[in-house]
């Protein structure tokens, strides 16, 4: 039996699912069952899946008999799971190769049943990546209701031992049956906890629900002031904390970094803010129970905090605690190519 089952909806994916079936195929980790669900395609969405399904017997290919949603999608992808743990994909997002392992590593090792990790937006044409998107450390009822960054489904890991019932809302169409199933999660006591790493993709597309901000923060609303019992003041004021969170994160993570060539969905540009910054590179080590490696960090001119420049491989994007190599000179570093002139990433006090 596979340890991980994969879930994702599809509607009219064509021009994405191979780049998202060859995400998931390049995992470091591979024992999964990866559930594609046709829902309701009338592009050749089915026919990928059917000939990728007939290549590789992890994938379970499913269709709904219409065009049913993406719960009713993701809850007959679930009733057909096989592993414990359940993860997320949408047809047009990405993961970046040690998502499974480096998530499911750290649920076993923490005991969490509920998770989810940082990542990035992704531009629709997959040539520009955003600044780093992270949610609270621990999500409870009100983080739920006040805060963003958790990526909809596309970064979440459930522990289906813990949380056995677990299903998505089936409610009227566009409505954030992902938001729903949390708070379900939330009431029954299992809050979810945040892996500090950057390990998927999440790609604007314009066609997508989340793509309306307006409409969206109103279906968001209608939850708020019908579904999730709460008073109208504490209603009211919540809806405004995470309307305006939504707005600064649609804003701050605004693809706008070119890609590298050598290592795809990376950065190899600092954000914009940066560029006038004169940096002094200097070493630095990071580790932790699993890897040990170089990381080049900067050093503004003036009295400015450190700022890390994160190295190009997808490996090396474990969220570490860091110290100070004693002696080791700026002369001492080499000079770093492009591709290695990735995002410059403010240092957290």
């Amino acid at each position: 039996m596979p340890q991980v089952t994969i879930i994702t909806p599809v509607h009219n994916a064509a021009s994405w699912i191979k780049e998202t079936l060859a995400c998931v195929r390049g995992q470091t980790f591979t024992d999964w069952q990866h559930c594609l669900i046709d829902d309701g395609s009338s592009d050749a969405s089915a026919e990928l899946i059917h000939s990728a399904a007939q290549l590789d017997p992890r994938i379970t290919f499913l269709r709904t008999p219409s065009n049913s949603g993406p719960a009713a999608a993701r809850n007959l992808g679930i009733r057909h799971a096989q592993g414990r743990y359940l993860a997320f994909l949408d047809a047009d997002d990405l993961w970046l190769p040690e998502k499974i392992e480096r998530q499911l590593a750290w649920m076993r090792k923490t005991g969490q049943e509920f998770c989810y990790h940082d990542y990035r937006h992704l531009s629709v044409d997959g040539q520009q990546v955003g600044a780093l998107v992270h949610g609270p450390e621990l999500l409870d009822r009100k983080r739920l209701h006040t805060q963003r960054g958790i990526g909809s489904c596309l970064t979440v890991m459930i522990d289906r031992q813990a949380i056995p019932d677990f299903r998505f809302p089936e409610m009227a169409k566009g409505m954030p049956e992902d938001f729903l199933a949390w708070l379900q999660i939330i009431n029954q006591g299992h809050f979810g906890h945040r892996l500090g790493e950057d390990l998927a993709r999440y790609r604007l597309s314009p066609n997508s629900r989340s793509a309306d901000k307006w409409l969206a923060a109103w279906r968001i609303w209608k939850i708020y002031s019908r579904e999730a019992s709460l008073s109208w003041p504490r209603a009211l004021f919540w809806w405004g904390q995470y309307a305006w969170n939504a707005l600064m994160l649609a804003k701050r993570a605004r693809p706008t970094m070119p890609c590298s060539r050598s290592a795809p969905y990376l950065p190899i540009e600092g954000h914009p803010a940066d560029h006038a910054v004169e940096h002094k590179p200097i070493h630095l080590a990071g580790s932790n129970s699993a890897y040990h490696h170089r990381r080049v960090w900067s050093m503004p001119a003036g009295n400015s905090r450190p700022r890390q420049l994160v190295a190009p491989e997808p490996r090396y994007f474990s969220s570490m605690y860091v110290e100070r190599q004693a002696g080791r000179a700026a002369s001492d570093v080499p000079s770093m190519s492009t591709d290695e002139q990735v995002e410059a990433i403010s240092l957290r006090a």
